[in-house]
């Protein structure tokens, strides 16, 4: 296996932790307007504050993120961003 064959599985398999993580732990969120909009679009939320996101609204999110976003430092001169 090439190196960036291996690291292309190795990023998969952090993007699938990660997705596991977000569905099946979730994360507490302390602003209620967040948590019902969230579960207005599809989350599970359990007692008042732990919400779940579905996989498929994990990677629907993800897609709408610009691939490129510029940056500016302090003094207003542009800083590099690497893209995703």
């Amino acid at each position: 296996m090439r190196n960036s064959e291996r690291g292309d599985a190795d990023k998969d398999r952090l993007i699938g932790k990660a997705l596991d993580v977000f569905e099946n732990i979730g994360a507490d969120l302390h602003y209620d307007k967040a948590v019902e909009l969230l579960k207005a679009n599809g989350c599970t939320v359990e007692g008042d504050k732990r919400v779940k996101f579905p996989r498929e609204l994990v990677m629907k999110c993800l897609d709408m993120v610009p691939e490129k976003v510029q940056m500016y430092n302090r003094d207003g001169s542009e800083d590099d961003v690497p893209d995703r």
